[in-house]
């Protein structure tokens, strides 16, 4: 992770799109989905998905999505609030939630 400038903003690359997606896909549809249903909302990544394969056709996140954007307090609900973090999830959690 890389700190950009003086702001609190943080810069993360992984090895692949994939597993940038799948760490932050929670995160990010917690933050500002599209879907009422999962903004602001508890979900799990398979609730998650069924509704994205439904919506595009296929689970595609990965390559729809090339980088995220997410605010502390929604890194803090996931991981705080929801019971079944990912193995992506509990990769970078309790890494980056001592950035705050």
């Amino acid at each position: 992770m890389t700190r950009i400038g003086r702001l609190p903003v943080w810069r993360l690359s992984t090895r692949s799109r994939k597993l940038l997606a799948m760490t932050f896909v929670r995160m990010q549809e917690y933050y500002e989905s599209g879907s009422p249903r999962f903004r602001g909302r508890i979900f799990t990544l398979g609730e998650f998905k069924d509704w994205y394969r439904k919506e595009r056709g296929r689970w595609s996140y990965a390559n729809d999505w090339s980088g995220f954007n997410v605010p502390s307090y929604a890194v803090h609900a996931v991981y705080r609030q929801f019971p079944d973090h990912s193995r992506e999830e509990k990769g970078i959690i309790p890494k980056i939630t001592g950035l705050f």
